[in-house]
């Protein structure tokens, strides 16, 4: 999958000719939880998202914004990920949320992940 924020490997694709081969389409956002996957493609199905409350929501939702706005993400390289996240969204969402996203991209090595992993 590529993002069109995907700036570097556009820029390499075009270079090799295969920018044109490129195709694409609309992706939609689904988290498995509970026993159910739930979308989580829009504003309103992310209020709906029944496996955290609206406060956990919103703690999500600040760490998010919070980790989109660090423009320097070395400091991050030495605090681990599981503990960064569980301070700025709490250990619920961290649970609930955080760690099965981690276990999915990185097995048992997420516990190895630095917060800088998360920010980039």
């Amino acid at each position: 999958m590529i993002l069109l924020s995907d700036a570097h490997l556009l820029a390499l694709l075009d270079e090799l000719g295969l920018s044109d081969r490129l195709r694409w389409g609309c992706t939609r956002t689904g988290f498995h939880a509970d026993g159910r996957l739930h979308s989580m493609s829009n504003a309103l199905e992310f209020l709906r998202f029944p496996p955290v409350s609206l406060v956990e929501k919103l703690r999500l939702g600040l760490t998010i914004v919070r980790a989109s706005r660090i423009t320097d993400g070395r400091a991050l390289a030495e605090l681990p990920a599981g503990d960064w996240l569980t301070r700025l969204s709490g250990r619920r969402v961290y649970e609930r949320i955080w760690l099965p996203l981690l276990r999915s991209k990185l097995g048992e090595s997420h516990r190895e992940a630095s917060a800088a992993f998360i920010w980039a």
